[in-house]
């Protein structure tokens, strides 16, 4: 980055620097146990531990260096979660005020107005989660309302949620809590054979733990510990595919396919999606396919931009349907700077023969978020990702060894990131 011809220009200064104060704050808060365990084996404090050494009065180098060893403990995590509550709010101060005078902008919250941070969140509006507070496990089961923007650079966004439980509104620091998508009523699979209904969540006196409450197929119930539970994703999210549009991976190309239906009978093994190729050129009939038979990612959609023109027709299929939708898109460039955008396309271009038919691909131009024009060569693309109500499938047995075993740990740590329940 240092030796490169091409300077970093104003706007990705403003969203590296955002990026940075929020993972410094936040891992003050919340440190991932993978980035303390990588450091440690490389005898490098992290950078978060050396502003609380510097920041803070009690942190010896002597702790410092093997804080990240004692904080892999959840329990240790919280712990020092609470102590560095005045670094906090030290390095909020500081960078928040580094970052107006840098970058001269006064109204922090405004700017936040300006580049359409809540689409972030269109997704969530309106749903339910289940909201955890990092440091002191405190519960609430809400519906989220809206989203406003805090006047710092670390705290940047706030909730209004309605507490379902005392039937109120409040206002959280999203920075402070992690979510959970909940559906009441909603049907879950803990484990392939047996559907299960989630009909409550109860929260104890203190809402610092609580239960799922489930029920089966006979009306009994069956409370699950929160605390011992990665609550999956509820098959429920499936309806929402219907009479959408759903990327489908097949033999490398990623496609556009229309949801014509979901058929259930009442076990996984049933769960049938129907779909029809809205861009082929032949009148093919729809495909039904088994939802055992897929690996299914809400919500995060991505297209790889590959040398090989074999892809081209359906890179520019989606990138055309994602001028006629208007979804905000984050490009992600072959170079060392600059290599971010973030905004919404509003044309392809091709080259000499003007010819959409021949896949010659010359550009695309955006509107980024920051109101400007940009035209960016299609061959600096790598990658092209974008948030949508449906999701990205593909087929297990398309899926390398390598693949699998990925997506196997993201379902152990984080299940509602993809959905599949049979053999990988």
């Amino acid at each position: 980055m240092l030796l490169c011809d091409e300077k970093i220009n104003r706007e990705n200064q403003i969203l590296n620097y955002i990026e940075t104060a929020e993972y410094i704050y936040s891992s003050l808060i919340e440190p991932s146990r993978l980035s303390l365990l990588s450091n440690f084996l490389n005898s490098h404090p992290p950078t978060y531990y050396r502003v609380a050494s510097i920041l803070g009065e009690n942190l010896s180098p002597s702790k410092e260096a093997f804080l990240p060893l004692i904080c892999l403990k959840k329990s240790k995590i919280r712990k020092y979660g609470m102590i560095f509550e005045s670094v906090r709010e030290k390095f909020e101060q500081i960078a928040t005020q580094k970052f107006s005078q840098f970058f001269m902008i006064e109204d922090i919250s405004d700017l936040f107005n300006k580049l359409n941070r809540k689409k972030i969140y269109e997704l969530d509006l309106n749903k339910e989660f289940l909201f955890k507070h990092k440091l002191s496990n405190k519960l609430i089961l809400g519906r989220l309302i809206d989203v406003h923007f805090n006047n710092n650079i670390c705290e940047i966004d706030a909730f209004t949620v309605y507490d379902i439980k005392n039937e109120r509104e409040i206002r959280l620091k999203s920075i402070l809590y992690n979510k959970t998508r909940v559906f009441i009523d909603g049907l879950y699979f803990l484990d392939k054979k047996t559907p299960l209904i989630l009909k409550d969540i109860d929260l104890n006196e203190s809402y610092d733990d609580a239960n799922y409450i489930f029920a089966k197929q006979d009306d009994s119930l069956v409370k699950k510990k929160i605390k011992d539970t990665k609550l999956p994703n509820s098959i429920h999210i499936l309806n929402n595919f219907k009479d959408h549009e759903i990327f489908f991976k097949n033999k490398g190309k990623t496609q556009i396919f229309h949801c014509l239906g979901i058929k259930f009978n009442g076990s996984y093994d049933d769960i049938e999606i129907k779909l029809k190729n809205i861009y082929s050129k032949e009148n093919a009939s729809p495909m039904q396919i088994k939802a055992k038979d897929l690996i299914i990612r809400p919500r995060n959609i991505f297209i790889i931009i590959g040398k090989d023109k074999i892809f081209r027709e359906s890179e520019t299929n989606i990138i055309n349907w994602l001028i006629d939708k208007q979804c905000r898109i984050y490009i992600f460039l072959k170079k060392p700077v600059n290599n971010l955008e973030i905004g919404y396309v509003s044309s392809l271009n091709y080259g000499e023969k003007k010819e959409t038919k021949n896949l010659d691909v010359d550009s695309i131009t955006i509107t980024n978020i920051f109101d400007q024009t940009l035209t960016i060569p299609y061959k600096s693309i790598e990658v092209i990702s974008f948030d949508f109500e449906t999701a990205f499938i593909q087929r297990k047995k398309d899926t390398s060894f390598f693949s699998k075993i990925g997506y196997k740990i993201q379902k152990r740590i984080k299940p509602q990131k993809i959905i599949y329940l049979d053999k990988l």
